[in-house]
């Protein structure tokens, strides 16, 4: 398994790794079976979980994006980010589970413009 991810700005689904307090950050991933080539969905996985530096753990559900006009179908879930979170870099990664109980994971690059960024 490989799982590709990013970041969007919850609305009008836009790329982005810098968010305020109070926006929501939405977490999209697709995990592919390396042996078929096709996108797993919950029939092909147990869990998908993204894991923030900070110990929050968010289920990922499999879902169409966007609501009401789906272009697409992948792992998603929001988070809040809290009106108290500090400013910062704020790691996180999402790791995939299948039914062997075999993990793949998504790490974004290491360079703080590709981290998620909390901002004032």
């Amino acid at each position: 398994m490989v799982v590709q991810g990013d970041t969007v700005l919850s609305g009008p689904c836009t790329l982005a790794n810098t968010f305020k307090p109070d926006q929501r950050v939405v977490f999209r991933a697709r995990v592919i079976d390396t042996a078929t080539g096709d996108a797993l969905d919950d029939k092909g996985l147990t869990s998908v979980v993204v894991e923030l530096g900070d110990g929050t753990r968010l289920q990922a559900k499999y879902e169409g994006h966007p609501p009401g006009k789906v272009a697409g179908y992948y792992w998603v879930v929001a988070w809040a980010v809290p009106a108290d979170h500090p400013t910062g870099t704020l790691g996180y990664k999402i790791v995939a589970t299948n039914a062997k109980n075999e993990t793949a994971t998504f790490n974004p690059f290491e360079a703080p413009t590709s981290q998620l960024m909390i901002v004032k």
